[in-house]
């Protein structure tokens, strides 16, 4: 059989439309392989990441079966049997919100509110440090405060009621006092008193005269002075007051000695006695160059 052999000839065109059709194919099929292939991961968490470990010591002779990336070679040593993940002093950021020991990364915007809130922290602190007190401080320190005011509110009330009992005796002792009338020969109001008076006076200077002082006597003393001379309702003697003195010591103990000797005088009428319980007779005596006893 004889072989019939066609011949197809190819033109430019032809080679042409070939590879603009292996093109097509070919774009076709990156394009729909990296759209498959490729998956842009949106989760931060799902990001890959590449572990280095930081090595501290390193070897000149490289391992043969190595198990982390490293910064320098450094074959296993050490004396347990199983196999531990080296240790991570420094920990590079990572998009892991968890816990570490590198702080969470803050914004701009936290890290001043950050430091603001912890500025007004500083400052609280510092004054309430300042004006702090404690509680039981302060209570205790309340409640000496109410005693002190009791105590002295106490202290107080004690020296009110001293006054008040005191003007309450001073009251008593005035109202109890005795009646006293003071009274000379010029001022006796009435016949009573007046003749009370003359004849108190008649007796202080007979028995003056008649008891004269040896001391002025012998001495030649004279001189004036005036003695007051209190009595009771019997003619006793109270009291005697040097009102003005002779200059002498004698004169004014010759003077009261002579109202002793005399004493006691004739007791108050009825009159003088509804009217004062003491009569204080005030005289000016005289003791004369003569030795003679004058009283006015």
């Amino acid at each position: 059989m004889a072989a019939v052999i066609s011949t197809v000839q190819v033109t430019s065109s032809d080679r042409l439309g070939f590879s603009l059709f292996f093109a097509t194919i070919l774009h076709a099929m990156l394009i729909l392989g990296l759209g498959f292939g490729i998956h842009f991961s949106r989760d931060p968490s799902q990001a890959s990441m590449l572990e280095v470990t930081m090595v501290l010591t390193k070897t000149h002779q490289a391992p043969t079966d190595a198990t982390h990336i490293a910064s320098e070679n450094q074959l296993a040593s050490g004396s347990t049997d199983s196999t531990h993940h080296p240790s991570a002093p420094f920990t590079g950021t990572s998009l892991l919100e968890t816990e570490g020991i590198a702080p969470v990364r803050m914004s701009p915007n936290e890290t001043s509110q950050s430091k603001n809130h912890q500025q007004q922290d500083l400052i609280l602190s510092q004054n309430r440090a300042e004006t702090s007190v404690n509680a039981e401080e302060s209570v205790d320190k309340k409640d000496r405060t109410e005693r002190l005011s009791q105590e002295v509110f106490a202290a107080q009330r004690l020296e009110l009621a001293k006054l008040v009992a005191e003007v309450s005796q001073q009251q008593q002792d005035y109202a109890k006092r005795p009646r006293i009338n003071y009274i000379d020969t010029l001022s006796a109001k009435t016949a009573a008193e007046a003749s009370y008076v003359h004849e108190w006076v008649e007796k202080v200077e007979r028995i003056g005269n008649l008891n004269y002082p040896d001391e002025v006597r012998q001495e030649h003393l004279s001189g004036t002075l005036i003695l007051g001379v209190l009595l009771n309702q019997d003619g006793g003697v109270i009291k005697m007051e040097i009102r003005s003195s002779a200059g002498k010591s004698i004169l004014n103990e010759a003077a009261k000695k002579i109202v002793r000797i005399a004493a006691p005088y004739k007791p108050f009428p009825q009159e003088m006695r509804d009217s004062y319980d003491q009569l204080m007779v005030t005289r000016t005596w005289l003791f004369g160059k003569d030795n003679t006893l004058l009283t006015k």
